[in-house]
């Protein structure tokens, strides 16, 4: 107990380092300390256990004497009580002239005093909220940024003589969760190691043997409508193999790019940013340009490789060659950068941040096997990953009352709901309840600005881009936005028509089994409205009819499929449970929606048949596979089902009408330079090597509906027998393409 009690004692000091006398009156802390408004403990000699942590000089300058405000009148005196607001901040954030600071935190100008220093002429500074590159490292308040790595402060001198009644004063230039050089700030929620209304009172730190291990910082106080928001800023100390490991990565990323790496960042942003804006543009572009290394290797990869796709199509424009001619090939395949990214990945995510999240999203969409005709479990077990690093670093809670800066607000909860699109298409794509639930965030949807605010490329960056790409466009926000709404309905959807049978259900009556009860189908159709509408209110630059874009392909058309996809999910729901007695029941949600079933797929068949070889070319992302299986086999769905005469010759003209547009579709898709590989799939005969992006798109579908076709003679002659029983069983049968082998991606 004593040594323990030892072990507790430190002894603040005087004279700055040397013992104080009893009962004396204890002197200045050091400069950091003084700064931060925190104890200055020292135990028997400086450094404090500050500074000492830090490994910051622990200096104390002489008191500074008191300096008298100069005499006014006590009309202006009144006049300025009355005009400021009281001050309120974080712990731990020294705040001084409360409406100065308002204009500050809030982007508008300082109505009085001396302006900051501007940043040296070699330095690159913010051409916008989300262009963040770091400030010049020899400035005289270099030690005042360390101090205090969330709340970054400048020290501004007066130049104006005291009797102006100006004083050097600390002004707030970036707050940020992010942008701490080898910190990680990770979200503390309620049930944390410490109740959020007991760090709200007082400032906190975690001590080691070592030093500081982690600080308890707050970005939003407690009051009667809001609970005290929490991070803890981590030091990034990582074993030295770990190290090693991630300087490894990133060489031999670049190794592979060779010097195609800005060539292909512009395939990035020229093809795949506009359907899916996940990197924040401008913050991206100012990292790569100055120093690549700043980035994540596993970024940096994931880069790489997605625009890796475009590079045999994208010919005499990938490295702007004068003459048109086609670009030197690539030295490595996209499964190999996807490979070292992944594997970088899984050692980043020791310290997760927004672009670690962002990599993880990108991943998701590499290019899949040639034998793979069912979607691989990887994918949902990545999804996974992705969710818990966005939910590590607090993306599922609302940010717009914390005290961050703006840009990483609109990054934050743009990154979120790209989080939640994943989670809930990769559910579909297993039948999976997805990860994210309605009660485990706060997080309000997007608007446009969230996505504008980066968009907009400074003009030092804008070389690195195509011309339309350096700009900002808003079809580009306005698809994100689309996406993100039609999602939500999805979600709505699987919770009424697809939970976990026997799991606790909202209505009063209990479990109903495969029947619905009235509530439920009166939600059904309201989401069936809600669907129409948002099809109908689209804006005009989402209309999938009329001519490509002038970037060479549609971007308009995944959101398309994705719709298509969303009705299949409402229509299974509405005309559920689709067994025997329904088709001969009349007034079953088989029979009575199966007409408008017929009518909505007949456009979707017309859409496929509208789709041009710029469309089909263009990036679609892994979920759009799913999609097509969805609609595919909805159309089987609706001629297996069929009652009526009518209703089954309908069905069937949508199946050949849609197998003669995939075929087409194969003639458009083409197949990149031949290399050594596994053999394609019978249904498509192309010379042994990879298939393309587009081919692989249409590989499950094809296989489907010309599987279904093969049979679908013998279904017609025996209507009341089993699948199983109609599938060949002599030797000389084509085998069923279901069963296919699955290799890890």
């Amino acid at each position: 107990m004593e040594e323990e009690e030892d072990t507790r004692k430190f002894t603040v000091s005087s004279e700055f380092g040397g013992a104080r006398a009893w009962r004396s009156r204890k002197s200045r802390p050091c400069d950091a300390c003084r700064r931060r408004k925190t104890a200055c403990i020292i135990n028997t000699s400086p450094p404090c256990a500050f500074c000492h942590s830090r490994g910051l000089p622990c200096e104390a300058s002489g008191a500074t004497p008191r300096r008298r405000r100069p005499p006014q009148p006590p009309q202006a005196t009144a006049a300025s009580a009355s005009s400021s607001p009281p001050s309120a901040g974080p712990p731990g954030l020294a705040i001084r002239d409360g409406g100065h600071l308002t204009h500050i935190l809030n982007g508008e100008p300082r109505p009085q005093g001396p302006s900051p220093p501007e940043p040296p002429s070699d330095s690159l500074h913010t051409r916008g909220p989300g262009a963040i590159v770091p400030p010049a490292s020899s400035s005289s308040f270099a030690h005042g940024l360390d101090a205090s790595p969330l709340y970054r402060t400048q020290h501004v001198e007066a130049t104006t003589s005291p009797s102006s009644g100006h004083y050097p004063d600390q002004r707030p230039v970036e707050r940020t969760l992010e942008d701490n050089e080898d910190k990680t700030a990770h979200s503390m929620g309620l049930a944390a190691e410490q109740d959020v209304h007991v760090l709200d009172s007082f400032r906190a730190v975690i001590m080691s043997v070592h030093g500081v291990d982690a600080e308890i910082i707050q970005v939003q106080p407690g009051d009667r409508n809001h609970l005290p928001v929490h991070f803890c800023l981590l030091q990034d100390d990582f074993f030295p193999h770990d190290d090693a490991a991630r300087a490894q990565a990133s060489h031999r990323i670049e190794e592979m790019a060779g010097p195609h790496g800005p060539a292909l960042v512009r395939l990035y942003f020229k093809h795949i940013h506009p359907v899916s804006p996940v990197i924040s543009k401008g913050r991206f572009l100012s990292r790569y340009a100055t120093d690549r290394s700043r980035l994540p290797p596993s970024l940096r990869a994931a880069v790489y490789a997605l625009a890796s796709v475009f590079w045999p199509t994208d010919q005499g424009d990938a490295d702007h060659d004068q003459n048109h001619r086609p670009p030197p090939p690539l030295t490595f395949e996209q499964w190999e950068m996807v490979d070292v990214a992944h594997s970088s990945l899984l050692r980043e995510l020791d310290s997760p941040n927004l672009d670690k999240l962002q990599a993880g999203l990108l991943l998701l969409n590499a290019k899949p096997n040639d034998v793979d005709t069912l979607e691989h479990p990887r994918i949902w077990t990545q999804t996974a990953q992705a969710t818990a690093c966005a939910q590590m670093i607090g993306l599922h809670q609302e940010p717009s009352n914390w005290s961050i800066a703006a840009w990483e607000k609109k990054l934050r909860r743009k990154l979120w709901w790209a989080t939640v699109v994943a989670d809930t298409w990769s559910s579909v794509l297993h039948g999976n309840p997805p990860h994210i639930y309605p009660e485990s965030f706060s997080t309000t949807p997007p608007h446009v600005d969230d996505i504008q605010f980066d968009e907009e490329v400074s003009p030092e960056f804008s070389a690195w881009l195509d011309p339309p790409s350096a700009s900002y466009q808003v079809a580009t926000a306005a698809r994100f936005v689309a996406m993100v709404e039609l999602t939500l309905i999805v979600r709505d959807i699987l919770a009424t028509s697809f939970r976990v049978p026997g799991a606790p259900y909202d209505s009063p009556d209990g479990f109903q089994g495969p029947y619905q009860s009235a509530a439920e189908r009166n939600k059904l159709y309201a989401l069936q409205v809600k669907l129409e509408n948002w099809f109908m209110l689209r804006p005009q630059c989402l209309a999938f009819s009329g001519p490509s874009s002038t970037q060479g392909s549609s971007m308009n058309a995944p959101l398309q499929l994705a719709y298509f996809a969303a009705q299949v999910l409402l229509y299974r729901g509405l005309m559920g449970p689709a067994t025997k007695a329904a088709r001969v029941d009349p007034n079953s949600g088989l029979r009575v929606h199966f007409q408008a079933a017929l009518e909505m797929f007949t456009e979707f068949v017309a859409f496929i048949a509208g789709i041009t070889q710029p469309q089909l070319r263009g990036y679609w992302g892994r979920h759009a596979r799913a999609q097509l299986i969805l609609c595919t086999n909805f159309l089987i769905y609706l001629f297996l089902l069929a009652s009526e005469p009518e209703h089954v010759v309908k069905a069937f003209e949508l199946i050949e009408s849609f197998n003669e547009g995939l075929c087409r579709l194969k003639g458009m898709a083409g197949t990149p330079k031949a290399i050594s590989g596994p053999r394609p799939s019978p249904a498509f005969s192309t010379p042994t090597g990879t298939l393309s992006a587009a081919m692989l798109l249409l590989l499950p579908a094809a296989v489907r509906i010309e599987s279904f076709l093969e049979q679908a003679p013998r279904l017609m002659r025996t209507r009341g027998t089993s699948l199983s029983q109609s599938v060949p069983t002599d030797q000389n049968a084509t085998p069923s393409p279901f069963a296919t082998s699955q290799t890890s991606p």
